[in-house]
């Protein structure tokens, strides 16, 4: 404005000369015209500077958009769910002066076409014109589902995915048909004509890519039918050439690669949702579908504190869980100052990899989240913080060191910008679609990042050299960082991680959050904390929990077979059953390791009280117990032959170190386990026992003798009595059982009573 205000003063003071000089009369009409017209452009040009707001045309402002799943078969209720969605967005489009776009992702399958030509009437309807509708199709789509896709603006679609078949699993007459082409020609989609829709109708038809040259010499691209083309000839238009995209009598699907290449049905590429979002300039919380929030569970996850080896057992279940359960949104709550960096590591690597559409996974900083605990924002969907909170400065950890700290013996040669924390800040922003090098900045030991603009079309975005260096189109660098000016790892507030992208718009307090999050007020959100059952099952799920669980279940056991209570008994089944519940928790162990352990107890008491002597049943129950104690210990799926063996290794060291300590300890248990007088008066004796041991009075003895062996008879064990085995009286074998404890193999035995075909032995002391 300033400069048509210029140049009209001008030619008003020009014009007053002219009047006072006499040559009004001819001049002045004249030169009035030539200032109009001068002023004309310069006009219009401020004008056209001043955007009006919310004008988004500059590229500047994002649209606002929503993602939606269609549910399949087409109905009422998706139907609505589709016209609710559409009003919504038209609304606030309205409101804010702005676009909208609707993301609507396709499901494979068929439905009536009645119900398919009923959701098409709301997707065309006038009433929704300042929306844009998007068909996001992640999967191979026919029939009646197709047809919708034909009705929206555009079609995004995965690459290998294939397109057509239209009449699929549908009985369509002239009018359907003729409702079908006459979506080309509202000219919604410009990728879309009568030709390409009756390809996809009619086996029959072959699909031509003609180039025309019109009458000013400019070259069009259609897409037609054979016919189309012998009447396009026929009109002796100028056609340049003509390419063959599928032949008569083939079938009438296409791949989305090939169409988009080709220029017509598919407009774009995409690989998933966050690459949808990213090419048509939507918010990340774009992503979460309208209604998931009030239609399903939100929970919240707070994580606070030291984060240690606990925390991530603890979060980790969580997640897991979460997924489980099917939730909609999962808010990690984030107030810590660091904790144990690989088990921050590992949280966010498992909210990183979890499928956004499965489980929306956002990261609520109110207060601090620095040190190591700074990762784990880095895996959710989004990120959301107090406008001063602070996030950042990860310490860093050398690529030469391994998961304990130490140096490895032969450490590759790496620069600073190969550390293993910069790397996997790398990694986790690919993941997520975030700036790989602004995360890194995160961490001490970081590379510079600059300001960078695309020379093609001036597209900026923070780089490194490293970065710069591997981009294929030219770029300019800009000034670096303000944040990396100072020494060390780079700390953003809320705010600044907001102005950079890494964040959304931040969130005073937990209402605000609410509000973002779509989350109705009766709807509880108290959080998940970290509690002592948590750091119980941690310290249980460690090698020292387990080596004390198995080591005093087995010594329990042992004890309870040489002097039966009740109460090694109770002892062992509760080591057991707490090794079982940490690993069944912790995500080690399931069904399958329970229930080998049991059989392999089971066989292994069949032999030890059923069977004499010891052979396959006992061997076999032996190797079951061990293998359901390593299954129980580690996880081995996803890995390599060398890294389950690797495992398994370790998942044995805490076991064999428990069987050995049983050992030893089964050795001082043997020598003195008759002399412990506690240990005597636990075991329940008849009356008139002596102190020195149970022995039987003589007038409880049976007096009838029914077999070979009478009582004070002598005899030798051939083989060990636990307590039921075999004795050698003269030259016979007898069956007998122990009056006490286990007797081994070639002891002499007293025959203490006979009753019946039930012979009770017991152990002659040497003198």
């Amino acid at each position: 404005m300033v400069v048509a205000e210029v140049v009209i003063f001008s030619g008003l003071m020009f014009m007053n000369r002219f009047h006072r000089s006499g040559f009004r009369r001819f001049a002045a009409p004249w030169i009035s015209v030539f200032l109009a017209l001068l002023c004309l452009p310069a006009s219009v040009l401020c004008m056209g500077g001043q955007q009006p707001p919310g004008d988004d045309a500059a590229g500047k402002i994002a649209p606002v958009g929503r993602f939606l799943s269609l549910p399949a078969p087409i109905s009422e209720s998706g139907i609505g769910l589709v016209s609710k969605a559409l009003g919504s967005l038209q609304q606030r489009a309205v409101q804010e002066n702005r676009s909208a776009v609707l993301v609507l992702q396709l499901p494979p399958g068929s439905s009536r076409f009645g119900a398919m030509r009923d959701l098409l009437q709301v997707l065309l309807s006038p009433q929704y014109a300042q929306v844009r509708i998007t068909a996001w199709v992640p999967q191979s789509l026919t029939g009646s589902h197709l047809a919708v896709a034909l009705g929206c603006h555009e079609i995004v679609a995965a690459g290998n995915v294939q397109l057509g078949d239209l009449r699929r699993g549908l009985t369509l007459d002239r009018s359907d048909e003729q409702f079908l082409l006459d979506l080309a020609a509202r000219g919604r989609n410009p990728g879309l004509s009568a030709g390409v829709i009756t390809s996809l109708l009619d086996a029959e038809s072959a699909l031509q890519r003609a180039i025309v040259r019109s009458a000013d010499g400019r070259e069009q691209t259609r897409f037609l039918t054979t016919d189309d083309l012998k009447a396009l000839q026929s009109e002796r238009a100028e056609i340049v050439r003509v390419e063959e995209v599928r032949a008569a009598g083939t079938l009438p699907i296409y791949t989305a690669e090939r169409a988009h290449a080709a220029g017509f049905l598919v407009s774009r590429l995409a690989a998933d949702r966050a690459d949808v979002a990213a090419q048509l300039r939507l918010p990340a919380e774009a992503l979460r579908e309208p209604g998931a929030i009030g239609q399903g569970e939100v929970r919240v996850l707070e994580l606070r504190g030291w984060l240690s080896r606990a925390a991530r057992d603890f979060a980790t279940r969580e997640i897991r869980r979460a997924r489980a359960d099917r939730l909609s949104t999962l808010v990690v709550l984030l107030d810590s100052t660091g904790g144990d960096q690989w088990a921050c590591q590992e949280i966010a690597m498992l909210l990183a990899e979890t499928d956004a559409e499965q489980l929306h996974t956002v990261a609520w900083i109110p207060g601090t989240a620095t040190g190591a605990a700074a990762l784990i924002p880095a895996g959710c969907v989004e990120i959301v913080a107090g406008p001063e909170a602070v996030w950042g400065g990860i310490p860093g950890l050398p690529a030469n060191e391994n998961r304990r700290g130490q140096a490895l013996p032969n450490p590759a040669v790496a620069d600073e910008s190969d550390a293993a924390t910069i790397q996997f800040l790398r990694s986790i922003g690919k993941l997520r679609k975030r700036s790989e090098g602004l995360l890194q900045t995160l961490a001490a030991g970081s590379q510079p990042v600059y300001d960078c603009s695309r020379v093609r079309d001036g597209r900026r975005e923070w780089l490194t050299d490293r970065e710069l260096v591997a981009q294929e189109e030219p770029w300019q660098r800009g000034a670096e960082l303000p944040e990396q000016q100072q020494p060390g790892a780079v700390v953003f507030t809320g705010q600044r991680a907001f102005e950079l992208g890494l964040a959304l718009e931040p969130c005073a307090d937990e209402t605000v959050l609410r509000q973002r999050l779509g989350v109705p007020a009766e709807q509880p959100l108290a959080p998940i904390r970290l509690t002592w059952v948590d750091r119980l099952v941690t310290m249980l799920n460690s090698s020292t929990g387990a080596f004390l669980l198995v080591t005093i279940g087995l010594i329990c056991l042992y004890v309870e077979l040489h002097a039966p209570s009740a109460v090694f008994a109770i002892g062992t089944v509760c080591c057991f059953s707490l090794f079982f519940w940490s690993r069944f928790l912790g995500g080690t162990a399931g069904v399958l390791e329970l229930i080998l352990f049991l059989l392999g107890f089971g066989l292994l008491a069949i032999e030890l009280l059923v069977i004499p002597g010891f052979g396959v049943c006992g061997i076999t129950g032996i190797l079951l117990l061990v293998i359901s104690l390593i299954m129980a210990s580690q996880t081995f799926s996803g890995l390599t032959a060398g890294q389950s063996l690797d495992r398994a290794a370790r998942g044995f060291m805490p076991i064999a170190g428990a069987l050995f300590s049983v050992l030893l300890a089964g050795l001082v248990l043997s020598r003195f386990l008759p002399r412990l007088p506690w240990l005597n008066r636990m075991i329940l004796t008849p009356p008139g026992t002596l102190v020195e041991g149970p022995r039987l009075r003589p007038d409880l003895l049976q007096s009838e003798v029914t077999g070979p062996v009478r009582s004070g008879d002598l005899c030798r064990t051939v083989s060990a009595l636990r307590p039921a085995g075999k004795v050698q009286f003269a030259d016979q074998l007898i069956d007998v059982v122990s009056e006490g404890g286990w007797v081994d193999t070639g002891r002499q035995v007293e025959v203490v009573l006979v009753e019946g075909n039930r012979v009770v032995v017991r152990a002659v002391s040497v003198g």
